[in-house]
């Protein structure tokens, strides 16, 4: 997988190696058949996703309604799913990528920016076949 590369949040945005890098991460954290229970499910990702868009509809309201804390605070939500999933469990994957671009956030931009990342996970996650479990 390629490297999360720091400038995607705080410089230049989403360009195509960071669409390919969420490409490569949706596909790995999907599952890989119907057995594979080690995938992140949907509903984990959902999770995360909803507070990450809690925190952008109120930095979207009005500008200076952008709290950096909020989003400092979606690494430990997160880090909270990993410890229920278990070590095994990809979500761990995404844990480690998310988490550095949490960490490089520290302007309304960079988290608009992180938004526009982890959405394309997502869409690659679920045009994978993320799903609630492998079995459906």
């Amino acid at each position: 997988m390629k490297d999360f590369n720091p400038d995607w949040i705080t410089k230049t945005g989403l360009d195509p190696l960071a669409v390919e890098q969420a490409e490569e991460l949706g596909k790995i954290l999907a599952p890989k058949d119907f057995r594979d229970s080690d995938a992140m499910t949907t509903s984990q990702l959902r999770r995360f996703f909803g507070a990450l868009k809690k925190v952008q509809m109120s930095a979207k309201v009005k500008e200076d309604n952008f709290r950096l804390i909020d989003v400092k605070l979606l690494k430990p939500k997160l880090a909270y799913a990993v410890g229920r999933a278990g070590e095994r469990n990809r979500i761990n994957d995404f844990y480690k990528q998310v988490g550095l671009a949490i960490d490089k956030v520290n302007t309304r931009q960079d988290f608009l920016n992180m938004v526009d990342w982890v959405e394309a996970i997502v869409a690659y996650h679920k045009a994978n076949g993320g799903k609630d479990n492998a079995k459906n």
